[in-house]
């Protein structure tokens, strides 16, 4: 995670996991979850008359995209069945975007065929070399195989054709930090930050790399000495306020996010982490959400940011405009609770108390101890449950 945490940084305690090879393997697999009432929308734009339009029409208009997303949401429901027959339309049409060849090796690998997986992944990176998507599915199959060398050599061959690109490096990071290759793993997340300060996953990954080797204060000392070198450099400063709040110090912490949005005002982690921090407080509220729609512009799909824009806006006393943000917070990343605790508060504040109930109670399912639980079950008491 990118975002400060105020009683628990989930962003260092989940080392352990986030370096486990089946959560790993999870994590890159590329899937989209939608909500039933989107899969309901889908259909009834779609119809059965656009399943009967020919290749070149699919090919053509919006149609494409619409039967990509219904296919990814019915994989993500666990209906690899259905998801395949919605994707056909999209595989006949010759040749295939690298794109809907990677979904086809998701819904293969979901019913076990690891070969037909690793086939239609490997002729999408060769029709598009530079997926990022087919790179990152390609990685989770290595990586679901336990096969660590057969990540690695995909990541290596991607960072040789684009060595400037930060998403690639990023994907290296992470291949690197599950080989246990720290230092390669190190090397590739800083540059990735340096090419792109607003990368959030980078700062997400790079914390839990020296979290792994019990190495924050060597890393705060070694990004210190970098801003003494390089006042203006945003990743330095940002990272040098993680780590401080991986450590407790809050004031520090906040004081080095300040120093990285005054460098550069569109610093998203900094800004991101500062907006939740005053949201959290509850104060400052009208410069955290302006805050947080700067980290918006710059990651607009980003959970986290979402659940900050959500969350400010219900501490500001709009919850109607807190349901959207954290609706695609909670489908990027439906199994953290925080999200779904601040959805239910958002609920009860508009005044759903069905909606709200069913929120917190998620929230309390996937974790009954996470941040926000306390709160969490006094509002479902007042709920009467």
């Amino acid at each position: 995670m990118q975002r400060v945490e105020l009683r628990q940084l989930r962003y260092f305690a989940m080392v352990a996991s986030e370096l486990n090879f089946t959560r790993a393997a999870a994590r890159l697999h590329i899937a989209q979850p939608a909500l039933s009432r989107q899969i309901k929308q889908l259909e009834e734009e779609l119809g059965s008359r656009l399943l009967e339009r020919d290749k070149r029409s699919v090919r053509l208009t919006s149609a494409g995209a619409s039967f990509l997303l219904e296919a990814r949401a019915l994989l993500a429901q666990g209906k690899p069945a259905d998801a395949e027959n919605v994707l056909k339309p999209l595989l006949a049409i010759q040749p295939p975007s690298a794109t809907v060849l990677v979904l086809q090796g998701q819904i293969q690998q979901r019913v076990g065929d690891t070969a037909g997986a690793r086939k239609s992944i490997e002729r999408a990176l060769s029709i598009d070399p530079k997926s990022g998507d087919a790179l990152s599915a390609a990685i989770g199959l290595e990586l679901a195989s336990k096969n660590v060398s057969g990540a690695v050599k995909h990541v290596e061959a991607a960072v040789a054709k684009a060595p400037n690109s930060a998403p690639t490096l990023l994907t290296a990071g992470r291949t690197y930090a599950m080989a246990r290759d720290f230092a390669k793993a190190e090397q590739s997340l800083t540059k990735a930050l340096q090419l792109d300060p607003s990368l959030m996953d980078a700062y997400n990954m790079l914390g839990q790399v020296l979290a792994a080797q019990n190495r924050l204060d060597d890393a705060k000392r070694t990004y210190e000495a970098q801003l003494a070198k390089e006042p203006n450099n945003v990743a330095a400063s940002t990272m040098v306020g993680m780590i401080q709040a991986a450590q407790g110090n809050m004031a520090l912490a906040r004081a080095s996010f300040e120093k990285a949005v005054s460098i550069d005002p569109r610093a998203a982690v900094a800004s991101n982490n500062l907006a939740y921090l005053d949201a959290e407080a509850g104060v400052n509220l009208d410069v955290a959400l302006n805050r947080v729609q700067i980290a918006k512009a710059a990651q607009p799909d980003d959970p986290d940011v979402n659940d900050t824009l959500g969350w400010v806006y219900v501490k500001r006393g709009l919850p109607a405009l807190a349901v959207s943000p954290l609706e695609q917070a909670i489908q990027k990343k439906p199994t953290e609770p925080t999200y779904h605790y601040h959805l239910g508060m958002a609920y009860l504040r508009s005044g759903d108390k069905d909606q709200a109930r069913s929120a917190l109670e998620q929230a309390l399912r996937l974790s009954p101890s996470f941040q926000g639980a306390g709160d969490a079950k006094r509002a479902l008491d007042t709920l009467g449950r």
